[in-house]
């Protein structure tokens, strides 16, 4: 994450859903122009890389001059301000067209990490030393509104590292509730005596994680009720997502909660209660993976089909490690797990 603000990034479709107030831009601009002033002289003309005449002299100096250079808005700025000297008037700010120039949130996010002291020196943007828990402190210093935006944008980094994890059977889920229709212990207890007063059992155990539609439609009906859908971005629902390598329809039951909350409720056939980030929700929608649907019979049809397919098992299984805990998939909604 950090090392995409640094960067100054173009944004891309997950992060591109996040609601920016225009006044933030307003203010980085603001914040922009105070130093290009410094860099132009009083008989109209600018220091050569519109470097200002005492530069250094403010701590955020070096990140203007990395965020402004050879940008498309820099000359914008320049001409505005120009403009606005000759006419007695304060520079002219489009936020819409210094959005078309490449302001955008991992910009002006470079200034506000300048405000609570997030330097490359104490958070490298790579390598083994990430401290996310005093990255995360810092942007407490932050107004709410900054502070809630960097928490969207870093969850939706989080997601991307969570599932690449999960794919390279890296994911160390640590302590786990195992839920779902059914749990059940199979075989015996396997015993490791790592001194006399150590022992360690290990148990194999089978979760059928998938949802009738009878029991999803019953949380859609009582979900309904408690979480009305006036003036919800994310209405409650029966969606069917689309997405590469869907053979059949996906259908998906979402809940929407209060403002308040970051997250939906999402029901799947197989694999039963999760959430999803309202961010990740949100831009689904809107570039059409996530579609809402409204026949009863449809919404029946598609979920009892998924729900009878998760029953055929793979061919060959497929195991994902962790430190100590191993999950075997035999069924798209019914796996074994070993845990201690």
């Amino acid at each position: 994450m950090l090392h995409t603000i640094r960067k100054c990034s173009s944004m891309k479709n997950d992060s591109e859903s996040l609601d920016v107030p225009d006044h933030l831009f307003v203010d980085a601009v603001k914040l922009i122009d105070a130093y290009l002033l410094r860099a132009r002289h009083p008989n109209g003309t600018w220091n050569q890389g519109f470097l200002p005449f005492d530069v250094g002299s403010q701590r955020s100096d070096s990140t203007m001059r990395f965020i402004l250079f050879r940008r498309r808005f820099t000359h914008n700025r320049v001409a505005a301000i120009d403009e606005a000297i000759n006419n007695e008037t304060s520079p002219m700010i489009d936020v819409e067209e210094l959005k078309a120039l490449g302001l955008n949130l991992n910009v002006i996010a470079n200034l506000w990490m300048v405000d609570v002291d997030v330097n490359e020196t104490d958070f490298p943007a790579s390598g083994k030393k990430r401290i996310v828990p005093k990255f995360l402190n810092r942007i407490l210093g932050l107004g709410l509104t900054k502070q809630s935006l960097l928490m969207d944008y870093f969850l939706t980094f989080l997601e991307v590292e969570v599932k690449a994890a999960r794919a390279a059977g890296k994911m160390d889920v640590g302590i786990k509730t195992l839920t779902g229709q059914h749990v059940e212990i199979v075989d015996k207890p396997r015993s490791f005596s790592f001194s006399e007063d150590c022992q360690v059992k290990v148990y194999k155990v089978t979760v059928d994680k998938g949802m009738t539609f009878e029991a999803a439609f019953e949380v859609f009906c009582s979900e309904e009720l408690a979480h009305q859908n006036e003036g919800a971005k994310i209405v409650t629902g029966f969606y069917t997502q689309q997405g590469r390598g869907h053979k059949i329809p996906k259908v998906r039951l979402i809940i929407s909660t209060d403002k308040r909350s970051k997250q939906v409720i999402v029901y799947r056939p197989n694999a039963g209660r999760g959430v999803l980030t309202k961010t990740y929700v949100s831009s689904r929608i809107r570039l059409g993976d996530l579609t809402l649907l409204t026949s009863e019979d449809k919404i029946k049809e598609l979920w009892e089909t998924e729900y009878s397919l998760a029953d055929i098992a793979f061919p060959t299984g497929k195991n994902i490690d962790f430190n100590l805990t191993s999950f075997i998939y035999n069924t798209n909604h019914s796996h074994v797990s070993s845990f201690v």
